[in-house]
């Protein structure tokens, strides 16, 4: 059985989330990708595992036609674009 939840706890979340929320959309769209940007570099950084996972469909995908730094620079790229969506 799962323990009761927290009321004031989920409440306090919500406001994180919605106070979040709300300065991303006030910022002015350069400021918003300059931010993206930041962030696609913090995940790619920080998640090994999907970067590798990417790294090895490239491989697979388009074999010796990428040099490392290509499927490095189109994995970022990847993470780039996906933050973008999120902001």
């Amino acid at each position: 059985m799962s323990k009761p939840r927290s009321r004031f706890l989920d409440y306090l979340i919500y406001l994180v989330v919605r106070l979040f929320v709300c300065v991303i959309q006030s910022l002015s769209v350069e400021t918003s990708c300059k931010l993206a940007g930041v962030l696609a570099r913090l995940v790619h950084w920080v998640d090994r595992r999907h970067r590798s996972v990417a790294d090895e469909n490239l491989r697979h995908a388009f074999g010796d036609a990428l040099s490392d730094v290509q499927r490095e620079t189109l994995i970022l790229n990847t993470y780039h674009h996906f933050c973008r969506l999120l902001i």
